[in-house]
């Protein structure tokens, strides 16, 4: 073990955050050993304390992001308020303001390639529509109404990103999530 990598000792969650960003950069086929271990700025010797092999990288990377950029974006918004209006809003900013979408396009690339990835992803976006329909029934609209809701307010919240998002600040993709949620919450 280097001097570097005795002061910087890395959790595993250190390992697929970063993972999680480089797949975010540059797509799953640079999600490696090596490159994550230098953009961590430590040897892959670190890397073998937490995982086997890249395939459990992978594997865990996968719920990783289903933990952290569903369940616990889900949780948050739980604890919050009793108003479903408020927590499709806080939603919508949550996901722009934590930059929390911007990881779904690559998952969506990497799902059309990979049978486990896209097991996942199909199991997140449920998670998520369900989500949101769940507020809508809330709000009072009917379940054909919450269903078509739920699925617009979801393309806009990952198709936003991937289209707005290089073009546009984020106080401006906020304003657009505003308005957006006083068009989908009005009867």
């Amino acid at each position: 073990m280097t001097m570097l990598e005795k002061r910087k000792r890395l959790a595993r969650e250190d390992w697929l955050a970063k993972a999680l960003d480089v797949l975010a950069e540059e797509g799953i086929g640079a999600v490696c050993i090596e490159p994550v271990a230098e953009a961590l700025g430590v040897t892959k010797g670190s890397f073998y304390w937490h995982f086997t092999d890249r395939g459990e990288l992978l594997a865990c990377l996968l719920e990783y992001w289903e933990k952290e950029h569903t369940d616990r974006l889900a949780d948050f918004l739980a604890d919050g308020s009793d108003d479903p209006c408020g927590q499709l809003l806080a939603l919508l900013e949550l996901v722009i303001t934590s930059g929390a979408d911007r990881y779904d396009a690559s998952m969506r690339a990497w799902a059309r390639h990979d049978p486990q990835a896209a097991t996942f992803l199909e199991r997140v976006d449920q998670k998520r529509l369900d989500y949101m329909r769940h507020l809508f029934l809330e709000m009072g609209f009917s379940e054909k109404e919450a269903h078509l809701r739920s699925r617009w307010s979801y393309y806009y919240l990952i198709g936003a990103h991937s289209v707005l998002a290089t073009r546009v600040s984020e106080s401006q993709r906020l304003d657009c999530a505003r308005h957006w949620h006083r068009m989908l919450t009005k009867p």
